[in-house]
């Protein structure tokens, strides 16, 4: 009876610090959700946008009040930022008598280098008007130096480092992981490039993948580079040479000897600097807004209200691989068919960020894509990539335009099925069954397929890589052929993309948009963002499932976090994939 009341009392009085934490959690929501309302700021003249960028930028963030809240695990939470609220807030400066400049920093940045391109298009934009864009760093990583070269002053600290190296692509291999696990993975597919299945086959790189990637990381960083020299006025053959000495571990005075930055600064000599821009005196107290807060600044002649309006639909993420973050082929061709009945959309931006994914989800959004552009022009923006299923919801839009370091193309087809049963061997466990017809427990990832098993998964895939093809050939008005020797899924660079016929032009988010008008015919619109943003509630859910399980893991795996991630998404790859060289992650 004693135990009984000690855990009857233990009990008790975890229920009630539970619900004084809930309690303390539940205020600070409140407040939370009390604080970020959207307060509008003014701003005084002479003031500095700070953008300080690090950690993982999306295409796309929505705004959760609860990031900002001291709640379990949001400590280890690596920063994220929108791509489109960046891009959003340097065009808003742009336009702002009060803003004379920004203040750029960069840190570790988690992105493609298509993604720079866009920022660093933005910061040309910005600095058209006549406004300074100031650059600083402790560290430069070559995406982060890449990001800053647009500066009109670019200083490191006289005891930092600028990451200047070129590009390195390095694939992960499980075939032999997989041979002591007794674990056999059975692959059909078509495409002689389709090197998706290669991490599950080889134990290194075949060598038709080898060519490809070669060619696609050496077009990309002679891009990266050539921008580099034009804006720090260095000969490309130079910027070569240095990346070719690996500038991280070379002496800092010879970054402002060879140009790759105009000074060796603390951070608080470039404050100092900046004061005077903005013609602060002793008693003249002058302010950096961060980007932050810049965006509940009210300018003038802004995102005014216009009857005409163009719909910008993110494809962001894998197709349909059972990760909240993917794209989710339903929600997307909700979307799709919402904007295709809403009359006060006049034209279509398709941004697509995607390595593909499920054909079948694939071939669903091309299909409402379709149905779209019959009734207003589609043009497509491409990301840091966009291959296989994304080119595959790319390829009958009006226009496709894409950057130098898009990656995309990979235009093939392959089915994955897992055979487990010498892994269960190795366990001792054993199965049984009875069936009433012969393929009754087809698919079955704890046996090996029959020949005609097999051969009945490999008309499938043929089927559906004719498909492809055909869907390929009719949006871009080529033979079968043609688009067959283009495919084989192999990826492309952008440059080679244009070359080869499978886009149009090259351009950014800013520049589809302009194209997206002049197709429709309209002098002014307004940008109306899909699929719409969730309701608060669905993002509590989301965040919290999300700490509950990724966040942590994030943390203490750090860059080997994707492979973990990989691994966990087998379970998610069944049926035909159009998807992308497993992963291409450049360096």
């Amino acid at each position: 009876m004693k135990d009984f009341f000690k855990y009857l009392l233990a009990t008790i009085l975890g229920l009630v610090i539970t619900g004084i934490i809930f309690t303390f959690i539940g205020a600070g929501i409140i407040a939370g959700l009390i604080g970020s309302t959207d307060k509008k700021i003014k701003i005084e003249p002479k003031s500095v946008l700070e953008i300080n960028l690090s950690g993982t930028i999306l295409e796309r963030k929505q705004d959760n009040p609860l990031d900002e809240l001291p709640l379990p695990g949001n400590k280890y939470r690596i920063p994220q930022s929108g791509l489109n609220q960046i891009l959003t807030e340097i065009d808003k400066a742009a336009l702002d008598k009060n803003i004379i400049g920004i203040y750029l920093k960069t840190n570790v940045l988690d992105c493609g280098y298509a993604t720079i391109d866009e920022i660093r298009a933005a910061l040309k934009r910005f600095k058209s008007t006549g406004k300074f864009v100031v650059a600083y760093a402790d560290m430069y990583t070559q995406k982060g130096y890449y990001l800053s070269t647009v500066a009109n002053e670019l200083y490191a600290n006289p005891a930092g480092m600028i990451e200047l190296k070129g590009i390195s692509s390095e694939t992960t291999y499980f075939t032999k992981a997989f041979e002591k696990l007794g674990i056999n993975m059975q692959i059909m597919r078509h495409g002689k490039f389709k090197s998706a299945i290669e991490p599950f086959t080889r134990t290194d790189m075949s060598e038709e993948n080898r060519i490809q990637i070669s060619e696609l990381i050496n077009r990309i960083w002679n891009s990266i580079r050539d921008s580099i020299g034009n804006d720090r006025h260095i000969p490309s053959f130079l910027v070569d040479k240095m990346a070719n000495e690996n500038m991280a571990f070379q002496n800092q005075e010879r970054y402002v000897l060879q140009k790759l930055v105009d000074g060796l600064k603390y951070e608080t000599e470039v404050l100092d600097e900046l004061k005077q821009k903005a013609g602060a005196t002793a008693d003249l107290k002058w302010k950096t807004i961060p980007i932050k807060k810049y965006k509940n600044a009210i300018v003038e002649n802004y995102l005014k209200y216009d009857a005409n309006r163009i719909a910008l639909v993110y494809a962001a993420g894998a197709i349909d691989d059972g990760s909240s973050d993917g794209v989710n082929s339903k929600e997307m061709i909700d979307a799709i068919r919402e904007v295709r009945a809403d009359s006060t959309i006049k034209a279509v931006v398709l941004r697509i960020n995607s390595p593909g994914g499920s054909a079948y989800g694939s071939e669903q959004i091309w299909h409402e894509i379709e149905l779209t552009r019959k009734i207003k022009p589609i043009v497509v923006s491409m990301g840091d990539v966009a291959a296989s299923g994304g080119y595959y919801i790319a390829c009958n839009a009006d226009m496709v335009m894409l950057q130098p370091t898009t990656i995309t193309g990979s235009i093939g087809i392959f089915g994955m099925i897992p055979d487990f049963k010498g892994l269960s061997n190795k366990l001792g466990i054993t199965f049984d069954r009875e069936m009433t017809h012969e393929l009754s427990d087809f698919p079955n990832v704890l046996r090996a397929m029959s020949a005609n098993e097999t051969s009945m998964m490999q008309n499938y895939i043929e089927r559906g890589y004719d498909t492809f093809v055909t869907r390929c050939a009719d949006g871009r008005s080529k033979q079968k052929a043609a688009i067959d020797s283009l495919g084989q899924g192999r990826v492309w660079s952008g440059g080679q993309a244009i070359g080869i016929g499978l886009a149009d032009k090259y351009g950014n988010l800013h520049d589809a948009m302009e194209q997206a008008a002049k197709l429709s015919g309209l002098n002014s619109y307004m940008v109306i963002e899909y699929p719409k943003e969730k309701d608060f509630f669905s993002l509590l859910m989301d965040d919290l499932e999300a700490k509950a399980g990724s966040v942590l893991i994030k943390t203490q795996l750090g860059e080997d976090y994707g492979l973990y991630q990989r691994v966990k998404n087998f379970g998610f790859i069944y049926g035909m994939q159009a998807r992308m060289p497993f992963e291409i992650k450049l360096n």
